[in-house]
């Protein structure tokens, strides 16, 4: 599998690996989120289907605990994503911007 970082270090054109020694630290924080960021979404997805299953088997004891779990995992992802996504916005526009 090639990592974002891995892509970005042999794909990107010229012009961007010039400024690697200014934007290097921060695409690199960004790479190492990705892997944060799969671990939220597996633990949203666990999550999810531990709601399903209560839900299905009518479980009354196991309900309350998986919507509170489901809504907890999601709720941490969302915050995770809308960090990266603000760190990447800070990174990569100015990155593109000074190309043009």
């Amino acid at each position: 599998m090639i990592t974002p970082r891995r892509w970005e270090r042999t794909r990107v054109p010229g012009s961007f690996t010039s400024a690697e020694r200014y934007f290097g630290p921060g695409l690199d924080v960004l790479a190492s989120d990705h892997a944060r960021l799969q671990r939220l979404v597996d633990e949203a997805l666990g999550a999810r289907s531990e709601l399903l299953a209560a839900v299905a088997n009518g479980d009354a004891a196991a309900t309350p605990w998986a919507i509170d779990r489901y809504a907890s995992r999601t709720g941490e992802l969302c915050r995770a994503l809308a960090r990266h996504l603000d760190d990447e916005e800070e990174l990569v526009i100015p990155l593109l911007l000074g190309r043009g």
